[in-house]
């Protein structure tokens, strides 16, 4: 294969929503770089992946810290950006490995922008959480004309609670550290009774929070947990 990048998306977690062309795309490029949000985790998209990786494949693993301090996370974007031009001006093609899509809430984002200009780039679309959350619960994200906005916990108070009153469907995710705002933003909104929490969607552990009517805010849940308010009774 020419040299370019690669973004795959390997889905939530099941290793059966990794895309066809997902799986094409990592037997055949010449180097993987895998990300860890912890250093010596084990990165849940490599074990994802790796059964569609051949043997012989190069991986290279980088930890991005989990961190506010933008000046760490731009260091270690421009460290990892460097080593990745070092491959594409050997003519390798390389693939960057992220959870659920590769446009959504996703590291190669800021890689993208930093090599987009000088190297051709592709994007390999994969499954959301939420995508898989909706397919669980068996409700839909959005029907006719409703709206539907999906944002981090992390983002200010203010613009949850809009997005609680204007949206007919919301997906909240990286709740983890953030549930009891959301939960008092809820009952403000008087839409308690209509959120509900995955928690670590399609793997292995993944538990189903269908009645919240009773959480405090202090439950025990991963970072891998999203919620949905759909507010809508259709369909």
């Amino acid at each position: 294969m020419p040299a370019k990048l690669y973004g795959i998306g390997v889905g939530p977690g099941d290793k059966g929503y990794l895309t066809l062309k997902a799986i094409e795309k990592l037997k055949a490029v010449d180097i993987i770089y895998v990300p860890t949000g912890k250093k010596g985790q084990a990165s849940l998209a490599f074990s994802i992946a790796e059964p569609y990786i051949p043997s012989h494949s190069p991986v290279k693993t980088y930890h991005f810290p989990m961190t506010k301090d933008r000046g760490v996370k731009t260091k270690q974007w421009d460290q990892v950006a460097r080593a990745m031009a070092q491959d594409l001006d050997q003519g390798k093609s390389i693939a960057f490995l992220t959870l659920g899509d590769p446009s959504t809430y996703s590291t190669f984002t800021y890689l993208e922008e930093r090599l987009g200009q000088a190297y051709p780039v592709e994007v390999i679309a994969g499954i959301t959480s939420y995508q898989a959350m909706a397919a669980a619960l068996q409700v839909p994200l959005v029907i006719d004309e409703e709206s539907f906005t999906v944002l981090p916990a992390t983002t200010s108070t203010d613009l949850i609670r809009l997005s609680l009153r204007n949206a007919d469907t919301i997906v909240i995710m990286k709740i983890k550290r953030h549930l009891k705002k959301i939960l008092a933003l809820l009952d403000e909104e008087k839409l308690r009774d209509q959120a509900q929490i995955i928690n670590q969607a399609t793997m292995e552990a993944e538990t189903v929070y269908r009645d919240l009517s009773d959480w405090q805010g202090d439950e025990k849940i991963s970072y891998f947990s999203t919620m949905i308010v759909r507010k809508s009774k259709e369909a």
